[in-house]
């Protein structure tokens, strides 16, 4: 009997405290939305649409084929028909009010260098907007770095430190049109 009488004070004094930590829980919606996988975040939609405007701006694209995602999974061959394991980053051109677009360059050279095992494949476009075209200047083969193809660019520093591109001294791997990625 007394065996009986301890386990329910047990179960009461058990069922209290689970009482008590779901009362401090904070359960308003604005709290909970990040557990939900909530897309409306205006944060979210905000670093979305600088990334989108930081690649319409950028003069290098690196666009990376990854072979594994974030979390080390590899990708399905379906997933790479559909383009999932494909990734544009801009290159940051602009620091401090300094344009130094070589050291922007370089940084998504040394990317690719720094993730050769996440990466199959990656490719760098330089973007003329006065042309209207984005040229191919670096092939990266990840399986054989002595196999990857790059352009030499020659740059240009004015009398306040700026550097930009001045003229590509080789004929570039691939031509195409602007790419705008505005679109949804």
């Amino acid at each position: 009997m007394d065996n009986t009488q301890n386990f329910l004070q047990r179960v009461a004094l058990e069922k209290q405290a689970n009482d008590l930590l779901k009362a401090s829980y904070n359960t308003n919606e604005a709290s909970v939305s990040h557990l939900l996988n909530n897309k409306g975040h205006k944060h979210a939609s905000g670093k979305l649409k600088e990334y989108k405007q930081l690649l319409n701006t950028c003069k290098f694209k690196l666009c990376v084929y990854f072979d594994v995602d974030k979390w080390g999974r590899q990708y399905t061959v379906q997933e790479k028909k559909e383009g999932k394991h494909r990734r544009f980053i801009p290159s940051v051109d602009r620091v401090r009010n300094v344009t130094n677009e070589e050291l922007a360059l370089n940084t998504l050279i040394d990317y690719c260098l720094q993730n050769q095992s996440k990466i199959d494949a990656a490719q760098i476009i330089l973007v003329d907007k006065i042309q209207g075209e984005e040229y191919q200047i670096f092939k990266f083969n990840a399986k054989n770095v002595v196999a990857s193809q790059f352009v030499e660019v020659e740059f240009k520093t004015n009398e306040f430190g700026n550097t930009y591109v001045n003229r590509l001294l080789d004929t570039p791997l691939r031509t195409d049109k602007i790419r705008s990625y505005d679109k949804d």
